[in-house]
């Protein structure tokens, strides 16, 4: 539990709200913990017709407020916890690379170490 599954670069100024729907593609999961900053009803719907329960806390401002499970919501940590553990990687954490494949297999490289400990 908390292991990568995939990685996905993007320019800094994409929003990672755009490129999750790409992420759960072609993925089979039970649960979909985001913070949020994901509660967009296109994150949510695809989730659900993948059949995946949504565990997304609503945004204030949502005028429809879904239920969530608050207590599933704190595993999240663990995709905070995965974020820190690859940055122990100076590599990672600075990224010394300057091409995109690079840093992106240095990346990968990482996650493979973090699936093998």
């Amino acid at each position: 539990m908390g292991n990568p599954l995939r990685f996905k670069l993007t320019p800094g100024n994409t929003s990672d709200t755009v490129e999750l729907i790409g992420l759960i593609q072609g993925l089979a999961g039970q649960q979909l913990l985001a913070d949020k900053a994901y509660d967009s009803d296109a994150i949510v719907q695809e989730a659900m017709d993948k059949g995946m329960e949504v565990v997304i806390p609503p945004k204030a401002n949502r005028k429809e407020k879904r239920a969530f499970d608050a207590l599933k919501y704190r595993a999240r940590h663990l995709v905070e916890n995965l974020r820190q553990s690859m940055k122990v990687y100076r590599r990672v954490a600075m990224r010394y690379e300057k091409l995109n494949t690079r840093f992106l297999s240095i990346v990968y490289l990482v996650g493979a170490m973090k699936w093998l400990h």
